[in-house]
């Protein structure tokens, strides 16, 4: 059986809160083994694939600032950030002053896009969904004017939109008013047709990819 040297062992702990110490110092983002998230950089922001989770002085830091990072992960995440990560979309935001004045004491709900419909406080929808409504949402915060917008998954030969162009795919045939659009749409509506057929009349100035005007 092989024996441990407990003062070897000692002595290679102290050696690595020495390194992290160092980096810490030369205001290096440390990664921590424990908990797995806890990842902290100077200065206000995340690397790739990280959001924001909170700010704290460090003195080490040129900024004096140091962000807390969490990785992208899950169905649901607060961010201090204004913004959801990518394949996210805002739902509500709130006070948290755990994010500090870099981020307005302020943190984003964010939600992981699925599904064949959502509201999202954001005034444009995910990609491949289509707006179909905006109205008031408290819950929405000042940041995004205390609204939101209710978008459906693109599907189907025809839709009808409050954007004022068709998704990808698709061409416009009309548009009209429709108030459930809203103000931020000019309460009107585009009406889209799945693009298809020999021949084609588009309300659109040019015509869909592989199409010629004649």
């Amino acid at each position: 059986m092989n024996k441990i040297d407990p003062i070897s062992s000692t002595n290679t702990l102290a050696k690595w809160r020495l390194m992290e110490l160092t980096l810490v110092l030369i205001g290096v983002a440390t990664f921590h083994a424990s908990p797995a998230w806890a990842l902290t950089q100077c200065g206000v922001g995340c690397p790739a694939s990280y959001y924001s989770t909170a700010t704290r002085t460090n003195l080490s830091c040129a900024s004096r600032i140091e962000t807390v990072c969490s990785p992208v992960s899950g169905t649901s995440l607060n961010t201090c950030e204004d913004h959801c990560p990518s394949g996210y979309y805002a739902t509500a935001t709130g006070t948290n002053y755990s994010c500090g004045t870099p981020y307005g004491n302020l943190q984003t709900t964010c939600k992981q896009i699925s599904g064949t419909s959502l509201n999202t406080c954001e005034d444009r929808c995910p990609s491949g969904y289509y707006a179909t409504a905006t109205g008031s949402k408290s819950s929405c915060g000042t940041p995004y004017g205390n609204r939101q917008t209710s978008c459906t998954l693109v599907s189907g030969t025809s839709l009808n939109t409050c954007e004022d162009r068709c998704p990808s795919g698709y061409y416009a045939t009309a548009t009209g008013y429709n108030s459930s659009c809203g103000t931020p749409y000019g309460n009107l509506q585009t009406s889209c047709t799945l693009v298809s057929g020999t021949s084609l009349n588009t309300c659109e100035d040019r015509c869909p990819a592989g199409y010629y005007p004649t």
